[in-house]
């Protein structure tokens, strides 16, 4: 039948990433399925809060920091774990809350109620510039982060004589059923991976089922830490997205 037809000759995409945690549809496949992919996505990792308690604490007192960073949705949902008191979370206000990419900042919006800088940094390194420019150095700054959060963030403005006060709050694991997830999907045209952590579980499980037909997918990064993680991994990137939106990844994927 046509219908058949089409949807055969629709390409396959694979999104490997964190699903939404509100459950709502995927802003990437929404996006890539309006413009006619076929499009699945696989969630490659899974997040386990850590430390809550003595987040908690350092939350209490806001006076003691010139300002948050938070580079990551799990980062800002771990503030919420920690901190369910808006109240208390409204003594933040006074101070700027530093966000690398959209996401992050509508999630520092909606579950933190507090507005925050830096959404359009879409790097670490960018976003370290912003803040070396913005603090000088006073004070010290919050950090809550994953614990495979690379070092960049803090070594940049730590170079600056801006001090920093990490504090892992989420652990990241590779989802327990990905193997099984993956062997039920038939070889996609592109795979996109979202995190290093994300291709570094998933490209040798993708190896193993596939085996040589792997070098027919077309892989696509988003962002550069990524895309070295993929490289470094032995394969080649097809492309990089620009920024972390679906735009971007829009954009990867029909300009080849």
């Amino acid at each position: 039948s046509l219908l058949q037809e089409m949807s055969e000759s629709k390409e396959k995409v694979l999104l490997l990433k964190a699903p939404n945690e509100d459950k709502s549809v995927d802003p990437y496949q929404e996006v890539l399925e309006k413009v006619g992919f076929e499009v699945n996505l696989i969630p490659v990792i899974q997040f386990n809060f850590v430390r809550s308690v003595e987040l908690g604490e350092k939350l209490k007192s806001p006076s003691e920091y010139a300002a948050m960073v938070l580079t990551s949705k799990r980062a800002v949902e771990a503030v919420k774990n920690a901190c369910p008191d808006q109240t208390l979370l409204d003594n933040w206000k006074g101070k700027p809350v530093y966000v690398v990419g959209q996401a992050t900042s509508r999630a520092v919006q909606n579950l933190l109620g507090l507005s925050s800088v830096g959404a359009e940094s879409g790097s670490a390194e960018v976003l370290a510039t912003i803040i070396k420019d913005d603090l000088k150095d006073t004070g010290k700054i919050l950090f809550p982060k994953g614990n495979l959060a690379k070092d960049t963030l803090g070594n940049i403005l730590e170079s600056a004589d801006i001090s920093v006060d990490h504090i892992v709050v989420y652990d990241t694991v590779p989802n327990q059923n990905l193997e099984k997830l993956l062997e039920e999907e038939h070889l996609p045209d592109w795979v996109v991976f979202f995190s290093p952590s994300g291709a570094n579980s998933s490209l040798p499980v993708l190896d193993r089922i596939h085996k040589e037909n792997l070098f027919k997918v077309k892989l696509v990064a988003i962002g550069p830490t990524t895309q070295k993680e993929i490289e470094n991994l032995g394969y080649r990137v097809f492309k990089t997205a620009e920024k972390p939106t679906p735009e971007a990844v829009k954009d990867a994927l029909l300009d080849d």
